[in-house]
């Protein structure tokens, strides 16, 4: 459950109530802060129309947040449920209505949840208001629906655009649809729609000049819209990044390329990933199954007379309706005999391939196909067009037909009986068979077309054929969506929704009711919608028809003109605009198969077979009652699972930062710092410390802290913003974590809870460590006391010397720490290795010797081998990592005297996750597998300190480095700099990385420094997300594997 907004409501209305009116102009404040300096720091992009209600009620009394809640969902939450109800049922029907309420307030992700945020609630009000509205305004002389329509339009354009725009395309669309041929109505609805518009937009317009000025309010709005919708690279991320925050301006760092997201593939995956998905595969294509045949059954011409055997007929003729079935063989005419048996073995064919579809190993239920005999869709579809030709021919051309034998009849029958034996069977000779045909790949299209062109000669000129035309499309749209629906689906969380059926008893009730419904859907069908439903609730089904086809025109405009809003904001947050005029799939599914189903019973009824009694009274209500209770169910079980999978007390652990010590602290926030600002009684703001590092521009031991999100009026001057108390790790519930906690290993890196940090503090350059969590060990909140920076040695220089005695060999340790924590302690230790070498020294050195560094450590003269000092320090902030210094190997010189010689001085070296560089400087990402990302334009490494006699020496560069390139067929730049002098241009295309690169740093950059400070220059650094790679919006540029900096001897 995300719970952000609802805080993020009462800050709103908290900080318009609290703080001084003429600094923001009623502006949104999203300042984290009781302290009136720190406000107000602006939200401009929107009016965020929910904190006037929120301010309301908060001057009213609701001064907590579950005060909050309790007042909007039970004020506005019932109004959206009467204005979902009253508008739906004054243009369908109340059934209808009821249906779709009662799916849609009960769908636990898409809908319910959000319906108890104070936020969202109002996109359901918003939207079905204006519904109600625009319905209300078709009874004459009502003034009440207009200025309510304005009114609503007003909130709709103060509140987000882009989901104004949303419901402005359809409140447009369903007000000419249903006032059409009364333009005076429609002029007014429009007029008080633009209206409602104008003040909206005219009322943010000037509260924003009034507190910014237009110059910025033009740039603020045109860097927005361009951000959330084309990629950006480093330079345009950080010059957004400094207008915004110099400002005092909210912006979140999120950039996606729109032009990767508008394509009919991505927009498919906003609704099937989106919704679809959610609902499982399997309860999508249940619910499709029976809406393919209710949207084909309106595919039809009024009744006319009888042609060619096939009738035409109504529920009331009742012989009729199935006269085609009964006088198959009867007419003593043969060509007639040959059209029927073709119909009739078309729609075999048809049902044939759906359960073939059905049948096939988890195609159901949302998994990609593995059928061991794919070549038998293709036989069925040969069939299918025979048959159909077949019955053209027989029918368009019969003078032909009539010479034509009894033995052509029998042979089209015997070819069906054929084609079942072999789908029984599973006759290998099929693959083969297939293997060969070059339209195996366009079979279904093929089909398709057929009995398109089918619906327009039946239109045209032979309507009696229309029925099984239309059985023919449905059948293979129904297998269509069977077999092909798993593409809409990201199968990385197919885990997720399979739980749902576990149960082998489960999965077979779910075949047996698709099945069902595919046969209702072709039913439907080839009867047509008049005789399944009648006229009045054909009326009442195409009605809803076309409300869903007003929302998907709406969601289709506001896809292309923002994508990436669209998904960032919605669809990835499981809120997506789509859900609006979805759920009308189930609700007329359900009406349907319950109004036809009754009149089907009729029809039976009043045929003269004694077959046709036990199916009015037994099969057919059988068949509807277990098809509808078994949706029924299936949907009660979904949500169910999912209120059991992401449950509702999500944020029951954030109650404990109202207790001491947390009451009152600071805080930094890996999320919406709302909640802990708001629990805490103090500042909060986002800050996602992936690793803390020291700020390597400053000269004092200062934590890096990400700046961009200091969301306070006054963060260039409270330098108390630099150094929060505590950090808080508040993962969000999602299905990643919920497939993360049921298998860790197959969760694939795509989510780390709060005990993946654990590490990054144990690395720490500071004295933080963690001191409460959600569970042991941490899950979705801990919290990390942030301590001062633990005292830091940035190099040993060892001295030795040859006495009578032996060798006298001591470190000098370089330290670094704070003025106000000296150092209390040293420990020195002394390594030895057996083999006098540089390159197979160090591994295999052992500490033979400790001190504190007082005294020098002794070896006898005759020492063969390596030697070395380690040694760490400690004060009250804590203890240092230990440090190495140079090796020094022995061996004899001309003389033959014995004597030790330094091995040239090894920086860095290695794996680079290993090195804990990237730990503590800036412009580096987390560490993962591999290695670590550069983030941004530029990436520094901390100060590698240089021993004295090292600053006379050259050094080299060495790495192994992967690339994230900007674009296809573009190269990516580095420039590499030591000591803020350029050393080396890097270049990286597709077919290079990763790959060793070098750069020499010569002794003229050393020169004069008492370390070596190496930065990278990244040309154009872009986000996966920006290209639509991935979600992760962070600006990447190279990728260091391994790295290697050591002096070079002569």
């Amino acid at each position: 459950m995300d719970g952000n907004e609802t805080f993020s409501v009462w800050w709103h209305a908290h900080n318009l109530y609290s703080f001084s009116f003429w600094k923001s102009f009623g502006l949104t404040d999203e300042s984290f802060s009781f302290s009136a300096a720190a406000h107000p720091y602006f939200h401009t992009h929107q009016g965020n129309m929910p904190r006037l209600f929120g301010f309301l009620i908060y001057a009213l009394g609701a001064r907590t947040v579950e005060a909050q809640v309790i007042v909007t969902t039970l004020i506005i939450g019932n109004l959206t449920l009467y204005f979902c109800y009253a508008s739906i049922a004054k243009i369908t029907h109340p059934a209808i209505a009821f249906v779709f309420c009662v799916l849609l307030f009960s769908d636990y992700l898409l809908y319910a949840q959000w319906h108890v945020v104070t936020y969202r609630v109002w996109y359901g009000f918003l939207f079905f208001g204006t519904w109600f509205a625009i319905v209300g305004a078709s009874e004459e002389r009502k003034v009440w629906p207009y200025p309510l329509l304005g009114t609503l339009f007003f909130l709709l354009f103060y509140f987000e655009l882009i989901f104004a725009a949303y419901v402005s395309v359809i409140a447009g669309l369903l007000g000419l649809w249903l006032h059409w041929g009364k333009p005076k109505r429609i002029v007014a609805l429009y007029a008080v729609q633009a209206t409602g518009l104008v003040a909206g937009i005219g009322l943010l317009f000037g509260q924003l000049v009034l507190a910014m000025g237009l110059d910025v309010i033009k740039t603020d709005f045109t860097t927005t819209f361009l951000a959330r919708n084309a990629a950006a690279n480093g330079a345009s991320v950080e010059s957004i990044g400094e207008f915004f925050h110099n400002h005092n301006i909210v912006f979140w760092m999120n950039f996606r390329d729109g032009a990767v997201l508008r394509s009919m593939a991505a927009f498919a995956r906003s609704i099937g990933a989106g919704v679809f998905q959610v609902w499982t595969p399997a309860f999508f294509i249940l619910v499709c199954a029976s809406l393919i045949g209710v949207i084909v059954s309106f595919l039809e011409r009024r009744p006319r007379p009888c042609v060619a055997g096939l009738s035409a007929g109504g529920v009331g003729q009742g012989h009729a309706m199935f006269g085609f079935w009964s006088a198959v063989g009867l007419s003593p005419d043969r060509h007639v005999q040959l059209v029927r048996c073709a119909g009739l073995a078309t729609l075999v064919a048809g049902a044939a391939l759906v359960l073939h579809e059905l049948l096939t190993v988890g195609l159901v239920f949302g998994m990609v196909p593995s059928s061991p005999y794919p070549g038998m869709r293709f036989v069925l579809l040969v069939a299918m067009v025979a048959s159909l030709l077949v019955m053209f021919v027989g029918h368009l051309y019969h003078p032909v037909v009539k010479v034509v034998g009894q033995a052509a009849i029998f042979s089209l029958l015997a070819m069906m009986v054929a084609v079942l034996a072999v789908i029984i069977f599973e006759v290998p000779i099929v693959q083969r068979l297939a293997d060969l045909m070059v339209l195996r790949s366009f079979d279904l299209i093929l089909v398709l077309v057929l009995t398109g062109v089918g619906l327009a000669l039946g239109h045209l000129a032979s309507p009696s054929l229309l029925p099984v035309v239309r059985g023919a499309m449905t059948s293979v749209l129904i297998a269509v969506l069977i077999a092909r629906s798993y593409r809409m689906f990201d199968q990385n969380y197919s885990d997720v929704w399979l739980m749902v059926y576990q149960s082998a008893e489960v999965r077979i009730l779910v075949r047996v009711a698709i099945l069902l419904a595919a046969a209702g859907g072709m039913a439907f069908a080839v009867m047509g919608a008049r005789q399944s439903f009648g006229e009045a609730w054909k009326t009442f089904i195409g009605r809803s028809l076309a409300l869903f086809t007003l929302g998907l025109a709406g969601y289709a405009t506001i896809y292309v003109l923002s994508p990436g809003y669209v998904f960032s904001g919605y669809v990835e947050r499981l809120a997506p605009f789509a859900i609006f005029f979805l759920m009308f799939i189930p609700a007329i599914a359900i009406c349907a198969v319950a109004v036809a189903g009754c009149r089907y019973s009729r029809a039976f009824t009043a045929l003269d077979f004694q077959w046709s009694l036990k199916a009015s009274r037994i099969w057919v209500p059988v068949c509807v009652v277990f098809a509808i209770a078994t949706t029924s169910l299936l949907w009660i079980k979904v949500q169910m699972y999912y209120a059991k999978l992401l449950p509702s007390n999500y944020l029951t652990f954030a109650r404990t930062l109202t207790q001491p010590p947390f009451k009152g602290a600071s805080f930094a926030v890996n999320n919406y710092a709302a909640v802990v600002a708001y629990y805490t009684r103090s500042w909060a703001y986002i800050d996602a410390m992936q690793k803390p590092s020291i700020d390597s521009t400053s000269d004092a031991e200062q934590r890096l802290t990400d700046r961009s999100y200091h969301w306070f009026a006054d963060w260039s001057s409270n330098s108390d913003y630099r150094y929060p108390q505590y950090y808080a790790c508040m993962k969000m519930q999602s299905f990643d974590t919920a497939l993360a906690l049921r298998d860790p290993s197959r969760s694939a890196g795509r989510v780390l809870f709060c005990d993946s940090e654990t590490e990054k503090w144990r690395e720490s350059p500071f004295n933080d460590k963690v001191v409460a969590a959600d569970a042991t060990p941490a899950r979705y909140w801990s919290i990390v006391e942030l301590g001062k920076s633990r005292p830091r040695l940035e190099g040993i220089e060892t001295q030795v010397q040859l006495r009578d005695d032996g060798w006298l060999i001591q470190g000098l340790p370089i330290v670094r720490h704070r003025p106000e924590a000296p150092v209390t302690s040293r420990t020195f230790e002394l390594l030895v290795g057996t083999q006098a070498s540089c390159s197979a020294a160090a591994p295999e050195m052992k500490v033979v010797q400790t001190s504190n560094g007082d005294v020098p450590f002794k070896l006898p003269s005759g020492f063969h081998g390596s030697v070395r000092v380690r040694a760490w320090v400690e004060s009250v902030d804590g203890v240092s990592d230990p440090k190495s210094g140079n090796v020094w190997v022995s061996h004899t010189d001309a003389t033959g005297a014995p004597a030790l010689t330094r091995c040239p001085n090894v920086l860095a070296s290695g794996l680079f996750t290993d090195s804990n560089l990237s730990s503590i400087a800036a412009g580096w990402g987390g560490r993962e597998a591999w290695g670590v990302w550069t983030v941004g334009r530029r990436a520094t490494l901390p100060p590698l300190p240089l021993p004295g006699e090292a600053v006379a020496a050259d050094f080299v560069l060495e790495a192994v480095v992967r690339s994230f390139l900007p674009g296809a067929g573009k190269e990516q730049s580095v420039r590499v700099l030591a000591n803020g002098e350029p050393i080396a241009n890097w270049a990286f295309s597709a077919a290079d990385s990763p790959r060793v690169v070098t750069a020499r740093i010569p002794r003229s950059v050393l020169a004069g420094h008492s370390s070596l400070r190496l930065s990278f220059e990244i040309a154009s650094p872009t986000s996966p997300a920006s290209l639509g790679v991935s979600a992760d919006n962070r600006a990447l540029g190279i990728g260091l594997e391994q790295l290697t900096i050591k002096e070079i001897q002569p």
